[in-house]
């Protein structure tokens, strides 16, 4: 396995928008879970922890945690109330390299493609709005759609003040900005996000004014938002 430092390490059971009480919060709740785990794969350990951790609240899912394992496919199931409305594509850190984990719409984890070494995966960075939160769809710009198949369709939602967006987006006539956020889901700052691409991570710009631009990286014509999250600038 690669070195991995404890140095600057964030408990397992902290989470990434850290909020004093429940209905602030998204993932404000109290008792994580742990996700159904398969095929050998397990907590890692040691200051990681020995569970991933998984989060329900106000309509959107957070997993976290770091686990062990060497089988690279199905990983584990989340639990009946953490699921999307379609397949989500996730950018995900194995050391060095970068892998695509999807969730589907039965909750299953699957490592697709990218790192596979030194035998483990994070999950931290999987959030979503689940298959009963709310969603609007997002507005697109030249001839982007819908990914469409079974991959989820491209939203954003504001929830608790903070901005999620998810989906696959397809087609396009070259031009790089695929879609505008509506004001009141807008960054207070020009942000940038390495979002999946396949094999490849991807550069994706969230301006101020809403544009949404996919940058370098374009291994594949589409484009993923999933794991794009950040607080409204209103």
């Amino acid at each position: 396995k690669a070195a991995l430092t404890t140095t600057s390490l964030k408990p397992l059971l902290g989470a990434p928008f850290e909020l004093p009480s429940a209905g602030s919060s998204f993932n404000s709740v109290p008792y994580p879970r742990t996700p159904s785990l398969y095929h050998g794969w397990n907590g890692y350990g040691h200051h990681y922890g020995y569970y991933p951790t998984v989060w329900v609240n106000d309509g959107v899912c957070v997993v976290e945690g770091l686990l062990s394992g060497h089988h690279w496919g199905h990983i584990g199931n989340l639990p009946g109330d953490c699921r999307p409305s379609g397949r989500e594509i996730f950018n995900m850190n194995n050391h060095q390299y970068t892998s695509r984990v999807d969730v589907l719409s039965n909750g299953e984890i699957h490592w697709v493609t990218g790192g596979h070494s030194h035998g483990w995966l994070s999950l931290t960075g999987i959030v979503f709005v689940t298959n009963a939160g709310p969603k609007t769809g997002l507005p697109f710009n030249n001839g982007y759609t819908n990914y469409g198949h079974s991959y989820e369709g491209p939203y954003y939602s504001k929830i608790n003040n903070e901005c999620i967006l998810g989906g696959l987006i397809g087609g396009g006539n070259g031009n790089n900005h695929v879609g505008t956020l509506p004001a009141g889901c807008r960054p207070r700052q020009g942000l940038l996000f390495n979002v999946n691409n396949h094999q490849c991570t991807m550069r994706l710009h969230v301006a101020t004014d809403g544009r949404i631009h996919r940058e370098t990286g374009h291994c594949h014509a589409w484009t993923s938002l999933a794991g794009v999250t950040f607080p409204a600038s209103e």
